[in-house]
């Protein structure tokens, strides 16, 4: 995918290098939560505040964020204790001790901490910076003269004055203009969005001209929070110990992984993770049948979802219902019970998605499936599953690499998403329940090749209805195809058609608009009969013809004018060549082992329209016995 980049001078009018450690300083504090009603085992309480009073104390009526973390096993205790300003956390943070009670006295005695963790609060803040993107070709969802526009916002935690593609936090997606575009910031008060405040993000269409944007002229808003407690460095959670200690992180630089986790890693949630600046990995949990993330909202490499044999819960960010940012790929693959994507329906990768070997998985027309994600700058693979019906990205509209949609045994329709421009390949294959292309109405352009084959329920190929140009197009092995074509709209392929290995194939259908064809192959259809698809061809840069044996002749090859190269080879019944319209065969002919096929007829071809070398000639093993008038 090609991007268009434009430096907007006033996108932070009144705001630039905004820095919230210059208005309010963020502060917690901890305190036990007994057994009772709300945490059966006990807990722990959090309460998150701007300190406004300045008295480095978090005040009752100072408190914007309650977060309450249960106790999950009974002898599991935890101990939260502040860190002063110093070395260990410049400004300030706390310590996380975690551990069982092997002795039952009920206090987490120093032999007994298993784990040990410090998070800090930042002492300053990057400054927010702002960048715009336009991708080309535009989609075709912004009327005119409005063009798709997208707002990505973030920290320059570098300081090299340039938001680069790692601190993106947010992106925007509206219908602007360029010249009335604009994007400010504020400060977003600490409260529901942002416990510890943040920044509010907001682009729209300056109408008035007067360089400021007003309420009524705000297209679309995002916020980016301030961190909370930082941890430094890699996470890696594979009990309940480990659990214990990660809640409360507000951000992890590194990366968080949940691997390999033991029979006490059965249920996560963990609700306070807003940032991870390395990638999120939960793989290989035997015992996982719930996970949950809501708060996270950065995800600053891939999200992977892998290998977890019992889990049946999942939910990764979306709290207050804003996005989760993925910088690279999501992945899910081999979760043997996980019967849906709604949990992830916030989540935005930047990269690619792969959608594999999941047996339950199964997505509803109604259901939000992976709702968040309008373009892929990477690959799309689903492949590999046993109940899916149909495809689980309802609001997909580009994908600027490979498409992969491959041995789905139950899938019955390619509705699901909104595709309209493939930039790589395209490949349908080995989904036997698949009767055609439905689904793919709004598919315009397949940069690479558009491959359906092994489909063995495919019928026909309708559904292409949009379609205007592909690198090419190959149909092979879908056993039950009768008709191919109805391609209305197709006006170009780069390099060559291929129809090959269809046994039922009796038809070719419409290709109305495309007159100057690349290579066309017609191979292994023995039962093909019509085709009346092809009328409007005028020039091909090569055409082949072989092994179908129940073809009688090209004549409905009507306009065809000039081909570059001709093979005609190894047809029962062809008993005419019918190219009467052609004036001339430039650089290859073969006509071979066609037993009904007149050579004299042949002959009188060649001496008519061939203007090739003879070393590129070859008639042979057709009907010599036959007569001409």
């Amino acid at each position: 995918m090609r991007w268009s980049w434009l430096a907007l001078l006033p996108l932070v009018m009144g705001c630039e290098a905004l820095r919230l450690s210059e208005l309010f300083p963020a502060l917690s504090r901890t305190i036990v939560e007994p057994p009772g009603e709300r945490c059966p085992l006990g807990g722990r309480v959090m309460f998150v505040g701007t300190d406004l009073n300045a008295n480095s104390v978090l005040d009752d009526d100072e408190v914007t964020s309650t977060e309450v973390q249960c106790a999950i096993v009974p002898d599991l205790l935890v101990i939260v204790e502040p860190v002063p300003f110093g070395t260990r956390c410049l400004g300030g943070g706390q310590v996380t001790r975690a551990g069982h009670d092997a002795n039952g006295n009920h206090t987490l005695d120093p032999e007994e901490v298993a784990r040990e963790v410090y998070t800090c609060w930042k002492v300053s803040d990057a400054p927010i910076l702002s960048r715009v993107r336009i991708p080309e070709p535009p989609p075709s969802s912004c009327p005119e003269p409005t063009r798709l526009t997208l707002v990505d916002t973030g920290p320059d935690e570098n300081g090299d004055k340039n938001l680069d593609d790692d601190e993106v936090r947010t992106t925007l997606t509206l219908c602007a203009q360029e010249p009335q575009l604009l994007v400010e910031l504020d400060w977003e008060p600490a409260g529901e969005k942002c416990a510890a405040g943040g920044t509010r993000v907001f682009a729209g269409m300056d109408q008035n001209t007067d360089r400021v944007l007003d309420a009524s002229e705000v297209l679309a808003s995002s916020f980016i929070c301030r961190d909370r407690n930082t941890f430094e460095g890699d996470f890696l959670v594979r009990n309940d110990t480990d659990l214990a200690v990660l809640q409360g992180i507000g951000r992890i630089r590194g990366t968080l992984q949940f691997r390999g986790g033991g029979p006490s890693l059965s249920q996560v949630r963990v609700p306070s993770l807003e940032v991870v600046d390395g990638a999120v990995v939960i793989e290989g949990n035997p015992s996982l049948t719930r996970m949950q993330l809501p708060g996270l909202r950065f995800v600053g490499q891939g999200l992977e979802i892998r290998g977890n044999d019992m889990l049946e819960t999942l939910e990764v960010g979306g709290a207050s219902g804003e996005k989760l940012w993925v910088t690279t790929n999501l992945a899910v693959e081999s979760n043997a019970r996980l019967t849906s994507l709604d949990g992830l329906r916030f989540v935005v990768p930047r990269g690619g998605v792969l959608l594999k070997g999941n047996a339950a998985l199964t997505h509803a027309p109604e259901s939000p499936g992976l709702h968040s994600i309008q373009f892929l700058e990477g690959a799309l693979t689903i492949s590999a599953h046993g109940t899916l019906p149909r495809l689980p990205l309802p609001n997909l509209v580009r994908v600027a690499g490979d498409v992969v949609i491959e041995g789905n045994t139950h899938l019955v329709t390619l509705g699901g998403t909104k595709l309209e421009s493939v930039g790589g390949n395209l490949r349908v294959k080995g989904n036997p329940q698949l009767p055609n292309l439905m689904g793919l109405s709004s598919l315009q352009v397949v940069s690479g090749e558009l491959e359906v084959s092994e489909n063995a329920g495919m019928l026909n190929s309708y559904g292409l209805f949009s379609l205007r140009h592909a690198g090419s197009i190959t149909f092979a092995r879908n056993d039950a195809m009768t008709v191919w074509g109805d391609l209305p709209e197709l006006r170009s392929v780069a390099t060559g058609i291929s129809v090959d290995s269809l046994p039922e194939l009796k038809t070719l259908g419409g290709l109305i608009p495309l007159v100057n064809g690349p290579w066309l192959s017609l191979d292994n259809n023995p039962k093909l009969t019509a085709l009346h698809g092809l009328a409007n061809l005028e020039h091909l840069r090569g055409l082949s013809v072989r092994r179908c044996d129940a073809l009688g002749n090209l004549g409905e090859l009507a306009k065809l004018r000039t081909i570059e190269s001709l093979m005609v080879e190894d047809n029962a019944n062809l008993t005419r060549l019918g190219l009467d319209t052609v004036q001339e065969v430039s650089s290859y002919l073969s006509a071979q082992r066609n037993p009904r096929l007149p050579t004299c007829h042949v002959l009188e071809f060649v001496g008519r329209a061939y203007t090739g070398t003879p070393g590129v000639l070859f008639v042979a093993d057709n009907d010599d016995q036959a007569t001409c008038p």
